[in-house]
């Protein structure tokens, strides 16, 4: 079973983490809690890319609301 490492951009919204794939620029998800932003990752890479839950690796990176606005 091959794993497959796919890169995450969380970023602080609000009241919601925003979660993005710099490699899939058409994948989107939210999370209302750090505690869900693997789970959801997880879940929009499973559904639209249709990637096995058990073959899924992430690579999660925090980026700062104010890095962004720099």
């Amino acid at each position: 079973m091959k794993r497959e490492i796919f890169r995450v951009k969380a970023i602080k919204e609000g009241k919601f983490y925003s979660i993005r794939f710099p490699d899939y620029p058409t994948l989107f998800t939210q999370a209302t809690h750090v505690r869900e932003i693997e789970l959801m990752a997880r879940d929009v890479i499973n559904l639209m890319l249709e990637v096995p839950l058990e073959e899924i690796n992430l690579e999660v990176e925090f980026i700062s609301p104010v890095a962004i606005t720099l």
